[in-house]
């Protein structure tokens, strides 16, 4: 094999390539016997053992012997030069002996090296290769001794070759022959191209050259070897020099000179650079082209029996309907290859085989028909459909090449077009149009020939570029378009030949399809066995896919190629020159379109008549245009109609130039055509897709051909006819082949598609009509004129009236067509636009406004006429009008028809999903994103409408917004009722008053030369302020736009008011009812969202509780965005009501909404002041500069819309204020205050005031849970530290043992420390290691081990060191063995198992008998001595994408998304695995493998990340899940007690209940035992042991206040409390007690990692809230670094963190206090008035850090204020959070003062009670821990007592912070300022207050 191909290599690439270059780089006559080897070379066959021994090795010895003769040639001449010195004296430059030497190969050297080099350097080559080539092969094949070239041969005959290399060898040969005849013609190629036809030409007629074709083929090798030999010799001087290159002969037969000679350097080889490219190109075509026959040749010739039967075996595998002219050959000798037949595209080369071995496969085939390939089925598809091709490429020659020849073309394909059965018109004329194109061809050919004019003319008395007789400059690339024209001509006639065929033979069946009907479905046909036609391929049938594929493309097509001829219409009539055609095709479709939207059925029945009118209409067009391009035709037409040049050209006749000819009739041309196939081809089917009710039985049967289509492609369709994707093939997608991926992929394309135009579809059929407002109020605005003032007029009625909005789009549509139209027309130069013009000075009227003198205007343009070159951009706006309103008729249309087709109700009015309600709304994130995307405006529409209102306010900033502002004041005082009998008051007044604002832009027309009477009166300030019109400075239109919204949702909401009053319970919407009184809870319609079990909860929980914050936020920013004193207002207020924060909530409804609507008025007359003040900004601002400057400054006075008004010039000091944000905060601000009433008006908001009592309510527990944790962290500690020590004594003892035992006697304690640290030795520590260990590996066998998922660290290392595949196996492992023993379940069944029986007592998770000896602290049984609880899984126990655990598999999409079998081995189990053989992973498998395992990794990261903040926030989140359950419970109780319920209305904790808890019965205890620590016991160990009398006495001695002896004193040790350090102990979970109670935690494991780390984060931020509030204050100062800020670090660092264990509720109150003043502070400085706060200050002082302003923190600048937002919010939020927990009023001083207050619960003392109990038990458990006695007692209710201890215990601390009560608090404001600055709150204050307690308890 080696052998072989280096033999090839040699002789078939380098002997060539050196013989090319030895030929082209130098011309003579030893090149020339190079070139003559060059030309054999490809006839021999390729070297082997039998060749070597023939010709091929004779063809190496010749060119050896050749080259080595020329070399020795040139060795002897120039030693012949050298000898006769001078060197070359007798050897002149162009002499005659120099001529004919150096023409024979033998020159002078004593040139330039390059040329030199260029003379012997190729017969230097030629003899090197030469010999390597005859010696290699030579010796390679001498000892080859494989299979001879016979056997090789016979090898072949197995190989059978595509059809796809016979096609493409079959059309080399014809593009070769073509190319070789047309690349420079001349007469010796006109062999090829005649060649070329012919041989095409009966080919086309089904005709069967035979044997006759390969010896075409052999003349074509022969001649066309001679036509190289003859180029070649031409090249030489003496030729060139006989025949000159110039001359009549040389240029008529092809010979060109392309190297030229100067006898200066006739050494030198130059080109001729003023030849064109096809020169160059000529040889090297005929180079290839040779080769390629050669090559067919030589196969031919070796065996040419041997590819006659491999052609045999191919057809009979392909069989064809295709007959064959002639009989079949006597013998296989007799048939021609495959490729030496290959002139022509296969099919017509040979006929069939006939030997008897081939018949009966043939007629086995005959029964089962082929199914044809993909690009088989598209080229008979292009076979079939040849003639449309036809009838095109007819049109396009014809303008291509514009003449009277190809005019012929034209007519022809014009007429055919007309005729109804064109293809059969177009399939007989195809001869005779195959025989004219290959005359024009011809021609074109004779035309090309390089002749001169006087040999050649193409001028005379007649034009004859007129008649098509046109020289080109590169003719081959027009003959080569030509010959593509004809080759569709030829396959036509092909087809016509086969069909005759056919018919003839008597072959029943449907040959004809209509283009782009049923594509690629065609006949099924068996063939008879005479007429197979080998390399047809129009056996067989499609494919399925094929004829699906076909069917998408016809019902696009045929539901699609309308809109294209819509658009072509646009096209054709909207170019640049407005004619009189093209106004009549746009007036043809604006009829159509009108027809349209006025009737669909007329629309249907008109169809097919306009459709020949538009064709008859657009022929006649073309060919006109077509002959006025004719040379005196603009002549006949003038004398013959007697119109003008100008009116001709109004027509659309003119003359186009060279370059504008072809783009001139191109557009016609494709338009006609456009429309042809639009008649022909898809009209019928068009009118069987629109079709509605009218054809029910075809619409039936197509519909059930569409059900059967869906039902077998899409398994599994829901109900309502839309399939969905298959969710098990989306979770099992891993490891499958791209093509699969591909086909999932595809099919949740297609259900996404189907979704999303369904609700496309039906967005537009609800909203389409406001589209069609916008569009024509936009047109309107952009360009004001009378004749839209119609529009307007008529949009007064249609906007508030719905049952007028059908005739209003009708009778838009019909106007808005006049005015294309007319415009249109205007255009024309027949109409003279100066017609219009008005002259007011020569107008003679007596007096003249000052705007319209000495000017001239035109009332046209005042009407809306004006002449332009751009018509397209002109009439762009009503052509969108047009097809907005055509687009919503189509909208309607497509709408009936798909509900007439599904039998589908009609949905009521403005709904998008028709089955959600407002039931539904509360079921899911889902369900409600669809209730609001339904009722959204019917619920929040009023909202809406005012906040519309501010925009437009904002927007206009004029009178009018002015009285928009009055509007809102007097429609916010209503209630909704009122309201309702106000709106249509409202909407009249807003419906009057658009027009009139369109009619003051339009103005009177200045041709009237009328004046406006105030424009002599008013400033021109005032004119634009009070919207009047004027001549010179016209109102700005664009104002309007806000106002239409205005207007239009106001209708809306009208509309949705008459629906609450008549169908309001059937609309499904749901009441809108505002609610101010609050009611029973039982009574709440909407579902309690607080117990958070679906993300829609979480979300309401978010919004109802966190929006107040967000609204108090923005009012602080709109107090410090703009400087005024409106500003000062804002913050106020925000300080107001962020003072109270959640309390707030606890308020009486009426009293919350009488507050907030406090500050609701306040930002109404805001912004109605900050309108009515524009007046004084924009007008009159001149004179407030010198006199009133404080005011300016004061008032913030800034003319808005300053680009409107001409201000002039600040001459004063004063400085102006600069507002860059005008009133859009106030708007934002109103927005958002509208958004926070309508929660406290809902429903929803009263379970969040429920959810705030409840927090309130177990407050007190939540301080006495933390105390408890810190207890228990410090215990814990003094253990971990008891045991370090207890371990290194027993090692130290163990020491000393050994070094006894060593000494033994001699043993000697050390004398001094040198010696003790060298007495010491290695062997004294060496076995203690080993022993610790063996210690350790038995403690860690004893104790079972849990198997836990690897990190992303130790799956990236195992598998970048074990491999991807590796690593997937270790982690399912992993995996299926957490499933078998699921930690939850298995911890829980153990629960169970382990309950406590009758005796014992329930302690933490463990139990012990209480009949036992007491426990003392160093037993075994001790709290101390108890092992851990076993923790709850950590988040790497549990690798799911939707938070679900290992055992249940089934919902880690994130692993079975990547790793299908995962699945199927978790089912297995325990099942042994049988052993498989190895197979090599293939790349898409190791592509897989990866992705899957950097999946993993990420999630594993992910988790950890959780696990980390999880563990950060472990302390609150244990909290937080207690106070939780509490809640629970006390829910469950109030369940219980409902008789008490009804008289508090709050479920109060009393002494006894709180009694009842801390001793629990038996069966409590096992309740709680089963429902896992629902209730986790707030008593110790030593509680439980205690008898009931014990207990009593203990809490009658407490009750005393006596200090019991310390013997006597009874010790409480609280158990030890673990805080979860695990994700999975606390989620954000539902407060139901009774899935807490049967442990249910599959809700919260559902949650997926975003969501986990988004509450992971969340939680550490309010875990850490004092962290974040330290941050931000110490950012403050690091960022302004000023005085005002320096107080925040300082009180961070000396009073915060100094505090132990936290800083008190005095810190927190002065520091909100504190920032409250910096913001006052830095805005009252903030106002321009100040020194220092004015523009003027010097650049250097403003960038100076050490500016004193600066310095103290009171510098002006933008964004003040934004970091003591941030400090204020998290300091409030901090706040909160300390509540919820109890830790804001956590003293004995304030408990007592509670105890004092009027109206106090009985309660609050219980909690003080449980603060003051927990503390001393976590008193008692420090002191335990400390090894010391402590004796707690009671002094009188003041706190705890301790008699020993060196620490202080966390209750003494908690009461010795100072905290301030209500009272105090109270006291404080009123004796401040601030007290003054918010006296007018005093009683609201107040009234707060005394009503806090009964609100909260």
């Amino acid at each position: 094999m080696a052998t072989s191909v280096a033999c090839k290599i040699l002789y078939n690439l380098l002997l060539p390539l050196s013989l090319l270059a030895a030929c082209i780089f130098r011309y003579n006559f030893f090149s020339f016997l190079y070139f003559t080897c060059f030309l054999v070379l490809p006839l021999l066959p390729s070297p082997s053992k039998e060749s070597m021994k023939g010709h091929t090795g004779r063809f190496l010895k010749t060119i050896l012997i050749i080259s080595s003769i020329i070399v020795g040639i040139q060795l002897v001449f120039q030693i012949v030069l050298l000898a006769l010195q001078p060197y070359g004296h007798w050897l002149e430059f162009c002499s005659t002996t120099e001529k004919v030497l150096r023409q024979i190969g033998l020159q002078r050297l004593d040139i330039p090296a390059v040329d030199a080099v260029r003379a012997v350097a190729p017969d230097c080559l030629m003899f090197v290769v030469s010999i390597i080539v005859y010696v290699v092969c030579y010796k390679l094949t001498k000892n080859d001794n494989s299979r001879d070239a016979t056997n090789t041969v016979v090898q072949r005959r197995t190989k059978q070759k595509s059809l796809v290399v016979d096609l493409l060898w079959s059309f080399s040969s014809c593009f070769l022959t073509a190319l070789a005849g047309i690349i420079l013609p001349s007469v010796t190629s006109s062999v090829y191209f005649v060649t070329f036809l012919v041989v095409v030409t009966w080919w086309c007629f089904y005709k069967n050259w035979g044997r006759k074709l390969v010896y075409v083929r052999i003349v074509m090798l022969t001649y066309c070897g001679a036509h190289l030999v003859a180029l070649y010799l031409y090249q030489f001087q003496f030729f060139q020099s006989t025949l000159h290159p110039k001359s009549l002969y040389a240029r008529l037969f092809g010979l060109t000179a392309i190297v030229i000679y100067d006898c200066d350097t006739p050494y030198q080889l130059q080109l001729d650079t003023e030849l064109d490219w096809p020169v160059y190109v000529n040889p090297v075509v005929l180079l290839i082209y040779y080769w390629y026959l050669a090559l067919l040749t030589c196969q031919w010739i070796q065996n040419p029996l041997l590819v006659d039967e491999s052609r045999r075996g191919k057809t009979t595998s392909y069989q064809s309907l295709d007959p064959v002219a002639g009989s079949r050959p006597d013998s296989p000798l007799e048939e021609p290859t495959t490729r030496s037949t290959s002139l022509l595209p296969s099919g017509s080369e040979t006929a069939s085989p006939g030997t008897p071995g081939s018949e009966h496969p043939i007629e086995e085939d005959l029964n089962r028909p082929r199914v044809r390939k993909a690009w088989m089925s598209v080229l008979f598809f292009i076979m079939k459909q040849s003639y449309t091709v036809s009838l095109i490429v007819m049109m396009a020659w014809s303008i291509t090449y514009h003449s009277w020849l190809t005019f012929v073309l034209l007519l022809w394909a014009c007429f055919i077009w007309m005729i109804p059965n064109s293809r059969a018109a177009c399939l007989y004329s195809s001869p005779f149009l195959v025989f004219y194109a290959e005359c024009l061809l011809i021609i074109g050919y004779v035309y090309g020939l390089n002749l001169t004019d006087d040999e050649l003319p193409t001028e005379g008395s007649t034009n004859y570029r007129d008649i098509g007789l046109v020289k080109h400059q590169f003719p081959c690339v027009h003959l080569a378009v030509k010959i593509l024209y004809t080759s569709v001509f030829w396959l036509t006639l092909r087809q016509y030949s086969r069909e005759r065929l056919l018919k003839k033979r008597q072959m029943s069946e449907t040959i004809g399809l209509q283009p782009f009907g049923l594509i690629f479905q065609t006949e099924n046909v068996p063939a008879a066995p005479d007429l197979e036609a080998p390399g047809d391929f129009h056996d067989g049938e499609d494919s399925d896919k094929m004829k699906k594929f076909g069917k998408t493309i016809q019902d696009f097509l045929s539901k699609y190629w309308i809109v294209l001829c819509g658009a072509m219409f646009l096209i054709v009539s909207l170019q640049e020159d407005v004619v009189l055609y093209r106004i009549i095709y746009m007036a043809l479709f604006l009829f159509y379109m009108i027809i349209l939207v006025i009737s669909y059925k007329v629309w249907r029945l008109i169809m097919l008549p306009y459709w020949w009118i538009v064709v008859f209409y657009s022929m006649c067009i073309l060919v006109i245009i077509y002959t006025y391009q004719f040379e005196n035709f603009p002549q006949y037409w003038q004398n013959g109609t007697g119109l003008s040049e100008s009116t001709l050209s109004d027509i659309g006749l003119q003359q186009y130039g060279t370059s504008g000819l072809l783009v001139g009739l191109l557009t016609p041309t494709v338009f006609v055509i456009i429309i042809v196939v639009q008649l022909h081809y898809y009209h019928t089917s068009f009118l069987a897709i629109s079709a509605i009710g009218d054809t029910m039985f075809y619409r039936k049967a197509r519909g059930r051909e569409e059900k059967e289509d869906v039902t077998e492609e899409d398994r599994g369709i829901p109900e309502g006819g839309v399939d969905e994707p298959d969710k098990a093939s989306q979770d099992t997608l891993a490891h499958k082949t791209p093509k699969e991926y591909f086909i999932a992929f595809c099919k949740a394309v297609k259900y996404w598609y189907r979704q999303v135009t369904l609700i496309l579809w039906r967005l537009l059929e609800i909203h389409m009509i406001k589209i069609i407002f916008f569009s024509i109020t936009a047109v309107c605005i952009t360009e004001v004129s009378a004749l839209n003032f119609i529009y307007i007029f008529f949009m007064f009625f249609a906007i508030p009236i719905p049952w007028l909005q059908g005739a209003f789009c009708i009778c838009a549509m019909c106007w808005t067509s006049l005015i294309i139209l007319a415009k249109m027309s205007f255009q024309l130069t027949l109409v003279n636009a100066t017609a219009f013009d008005v002259d007011c000075d020569s107008a003679g009227i007596g007096h003249i406004p000052i705007a319209l003198e000495n000017g001239t205007f035109n009332l046209a343009e005042w009407v809306g006429f004006e002449k332009t070159d751009r018509i397209a951009k002109y009439t762009l706006g009503y052509i969108a009008i047009c097809l907005v309103i055509i687009i919503q008729a189509i909208v309607n249309l497509h709408q009936k028809q798909y509900r007439w087709e599904n039998n589908i109700e009609t949905p009521k009015r403005g709904i998008l999903f028709n089955e959600i309600t407002r039931e539904n709304a509360d079921e899911g994130l889902l369900e409600m994103t669809k209730f609001l995307i339904n009722y959204f405006f019917y619920k929040f529409g009023l909202e809406v409408c005012y906040a519309m209102t501010v925009i437009t306010i904002c927007v206009r900033l004029d009178v009018y917004g002015v009285i928009y502002a009055t509007w809102l004041g007097i429609l916010m005082l209503l209630l909704r009722r009122i309201t309702y009998l106000v709106w249509p008051v409202y909407m009249c007044f807003l419906s009057i008053l658009f027009p009139i604002l369109y009619l003051v832009c339009l103005g009177l027309p200045e041709g009237l030369c009328i004046a406006y009477p105030w424009s002599s009166y008013f400033n021109p300030n005032l004119i634009r302020w009070l919207y009047l019109p004027d001549y010179i400075n016209q109102p700005q239109s664009s104002k309007l736009m806000a106002d239409f919204f205005q207007l239009l949702f106001v209708c809306l909401q009208w509309q949705v008011f008459r629906v609450e009053s008549k169908i309001q319970e059937q609309y499904g919407g749901g009441d809108n009812d505002m609610i101010d009184k609050e009611g029973p809870i039982e009574d709440n319609p909407v579902p309690n969202f607080v117990f958070n079990k679906t993300y829609l909860d979480l979300l309401k929980n978010a919004f109802f509780n966190y929006t107040l914050w967000v609204v108090l936020a923005m009012v602080f920013l709109a107090g410090t965005s703009l400087v005024s004193i409106f500003c000062l207002g804002y913050l106020g207020l925000c300080f107001f009501f962020m003072w109270f924060g959640q309390d707030y909530l606890l308020k009486p409804r009426q009293t919350l909404l009488k507050a907030w609507n406090v500050l609701m008025m306040y930002n109404v007359a805001v912004i109605f002041i900050k309108a009515c003040l524009q007046v004084v900004a924009c007008v009159y601002i001149q004179s407030f500069y010198k006199k009133f400057c404080w005011l300016i400054q004061l008032l913030s006075l800034v003319c808005l819309q300053g680009d409107m008004y001409e201000t002039g010039a600040n001459d004063s000091d004063c400085q102006a204020p600069v507002d860059q944000a005008g009133m859009s905060w106030d708007g934002v601000l109103f927005v958002f205050l509208l958004v926070q009433k309508r929660i406290f008006t809902c429903h929803y908001f009263q379970y969040i005031v429920e959810e705030v009592k409840e927090e309130n309510t177990l407050a007190a527990r939540g301080a006495t849970i933390i105390n408890e944790q810190l207890a228990s962290d410090v215990r814990d500690r003094k253990d971990r530290e008891e045991e370090t020590l207890h371990k290194i004594r027993k090692k130290i003892e163990k020491v000393k043992a050994r070094q006894d035992k060593l000494r033994g006697k001699d043993k000697c304690e050390p004398r001094d420390h040198w010696e003790a640290v060298r007495g010491g030795d290695r062997y004294l520590w060496q076995d203690e290691s080993s022993d610790e260990e063996s210690e350790d590996t038995r403690s860690e066998e004893e104790e079972p081990r849990t198997p836990r998922k690897a990190g992303p660290m130790q799956l990236a290392y195992t598998a970048i060191t074990e491999g991807t595949k590796e690593t997937i196996k270790k982690d399912r492992a992993i995996k299926r063995s957490m499933s078998q023993s699921d930690p939850v379940e298995k911890g829980r069944r153990q629960t169970i198992a382990t309950l406590p029986s009758e005796g014992q007592v329930f302690v933490g998770e463990y139990t012990h008998d209480s009949s036992s000896a007491p426990v003392s602290p160093s037993s075994p049984t001790s709290p101390k001595s108890l092992p851990t609880p076993p923790m709850s899984p950590t988040i790497d126990d549990k690798d799911t994408v939707d938070g679900a655990t290992a055992s249940k598999p089934k919902t880690e999409t994130d692993i079975d998304a990547v790793c299908p079998e995962e699945g199927q081995e978790e089912e297995e189990g325990t099942r042994p695995e049988e052993p498989e053989k190895k197979k090599e992973d293939t790349l898409w498998d190791k592509f897989c493998n990866t992705i899957t395992v950097g999946w993993l990794i990420y999630l594993r990261f992910v988790d950890a990340v959780i696990e980390w903040l999880f563990t950060i926030s472990a302390n609150y989140r244990h909290v937080a899940n207690q106070l939780k359950r509490y809640r629970a419970e006390m829910r469950q109780k109030k369940d219980n007690q409902q008789d008490q319920d009804d008289q508090s209305g709050v479920i109060q904790l009393s002494v006894e209940d709180e009694t009842a808890a801390r001793q629990p019965s038996t069966s409590d205890k096992d309740d709680a035992a089963s429902a896992e620590l629902t209730i986790v016991p707030l008593k110790s160990e030593d509680d439980e042991e205690r008898k009931p009398e014990d207990d009593s006495k203990s809490r009658s001695q407490e009750g005393t206040g006596d200090i019991v002896p310390k013997k006597e004193q009874k010790l409480r040790i609280i158990p030890p409390v673990h805080p979860p350090h695990s994700s999975e102990e606390f989620e954000y979970v539902g407060d139901d007690i009774t899935d807490d109670m049967t442990g249910d935690k599959s809700e919260r494991r559902k949650m997926s990692r975003p969501v986990r780390l988004l509450f992971a984060l969340l939680y550490v931020l309010i875990s850490q809230s004092q962290l974040v509030c330290y941050f931000l204050m110490i950012l403050s100062q690091i960022v302004e670094a000023s005085l005002l800020s320096l107080p925040y670090p300082i009180s961070v660092f000396l009073w915060a963190m100094l505090t132990v264990p936290r800083p008190t509720k005095r810190y927190w109150i002065c520091a909100i206090s504190y920032t409250e003043i910096v913001v006052l502070v830095k805005f009252f400085f903030q106002f321009g008035f100040w020194p220092w706060a004015t523009l003027d200050t010097d650049i250097e002082q403003l960038e100076d850090p050490f500016w004193w302003p600066r310095v103290i923190g009171i510098d002006r600048r933008d964004n003040y204020a934004v970091y003591d937002l941030a400090i204020l919010l998290a300091l409030f939020f901090h706040r909160s959070v300390l509540k919820s927990h109890g830790l804001w009023k956590d003293g004995s001083r304030e408990d007592e003062s509670e105890k004092t207050k009027p109206g106090a619960d009985v309660d609050t003392g219980s909690a003080s009670g449980e603060i003051e109990d927990t503390s001393r038990d976590a008193a008692a458990s420090i002191g335990e821990s400390e090894g010391k006695d402590l004796a707690i007692t009671e002094t009188d209710g003041q706190g705890l007592s301790i008699q020993k201890g060196e620490y202080d215990t966390v209750a003494q601390r908690e009461e010795d912070a100072v905290t301030m009560t209500d009272e105090e608090v109270d006291e404080v404001i009123q004796q401040s300022w601030l007290g003054a600055l918010f006296k007018p709150f005093k009683e609201f204050y107040y009234q707060m207050t005394d009503t806090h307690i009964q609100c909260c308890y």
